[in-house]
Order: C-alpha cells, then structure tokens, then sequence
C-alpha cells in the first residue's frame, strides 16, 4: 500500500511542478525583466504551487520511508536509491519515469529562475544610468538654493504673505 501512496504522491507533485513552470512561465511573458527578477520566491502568485510542494514533499520524504522499510532500502533512501531497490521492474520502470520527470521539471524551473535573474541584471545596468540622471535632476530642480535665488524658496512665500502680497481671504 505504501508503494501506491508514494507514486500518487509523485504524480502529484510533478502537477505542482508542472503548474509552477507554467505561472512562472506566464510571469516571465508578462512582466518586465526587472519586475519577474524576485519571482521565484514563495511571495509571487505562485504560492499555492510553492506551499504544495513544501507539504507534498513533506508527505513524500513520509512515504518513501514506509516504501523503503517494505523493499529494505536504507532509511532516508532517496527516489534513486528506491528505483535501485525495486523489487519488481514495473515499479522499478514507474519510480525511474517519476525520477526523470522530477528532475528535468526542477532543471526547467532552475533554467526560468537563471534567465530571468540574467535579464533583470541587465535591465538594472541598462536603467542605473536612468536612476542617476533622475535624481540630479530632481536635485536641480528641487534645491533650495537654487529656488530662493529664482524667488520662488518658502521664505520668498513667507514675505509675500507677510508684506500684504496675497488677497485677502474669503470670510
């Protein structure tokens, strides 16, 4: 019975990394680079996939020991060390189709999260120039050096206030 739960348990988590392939896919399609670059964290849409992962994987590290007692694998044997202790080539056949599925679903996602944190690097090099030049010139335009001397600083206001300058209010 062990042997079933876990292979459910893996097929279930190869939909969650299939589903977790696809919305980062989705996002990377959809979001600037430099947006997408803090993505692939448990805080982006994506995290009902990222808390089904943690708790299958919980569950599986559960079931791949009961499987491994019953086929008499070391305990804490990993989904290789079952497929080598299969007692039958069916099982054998489904875990090491489980096995090659998983990892090349983790490549995928590792290969997205690569590409999506090389883009975002070169869209903040490409932008840094931007950042610079934004903030001289708000410090030109907002000095208060330079607003006193065109007669437009607070003070200047203040005297116009104080001088009668302003009409008077409504009341």
């Amino acid at each position: 019975m062990g042997t079933n739960e876990l292979s459910m348990r893996l097929w279930h988590e190869r939909e969650l990394l299939e589903m977790l392939l696809f919305k980062l896919e989705v996002q990377a399609a959809a979001w600037p680079p430099e947006t997408v670059a803090g993505c692939i964290s448990p805080r982006t849409r994506s995290s009902r996939c990222w808390t089904g992962l943690r708790t299958t994987g919980i569950a599986r590290v559960v079931d791949a020991a009961t499987v491994a007692e019953e086929w008499g694998a070391p305990e804490g044997a990993t989904l290789r060390e079952l497929v080598e202790h299969a007692p039958t080539d069916p099982w054998r056949d489904v875990f090491t189709d489980h096995l090659r599925v998983l990892t090349q679903l983790v490549a995928e996602i590792g290969q997205l999260a690569r590409r999506q944190r090389a883009a975002a690097d070169v869209g903040d090099a490409r932008h840094a120039g931007d950042d610079r030049r934004t903030r001289r010139r708000h410090r030109r335009v907002h000095d208060p050096r330079r607003a006193h001397a065109r007669g437009r600083g607070p003070h200047h206001r203040h005297r116009d206030v104080s001088e009668g300058a302003c009409p008077p209010s409504a009341g």
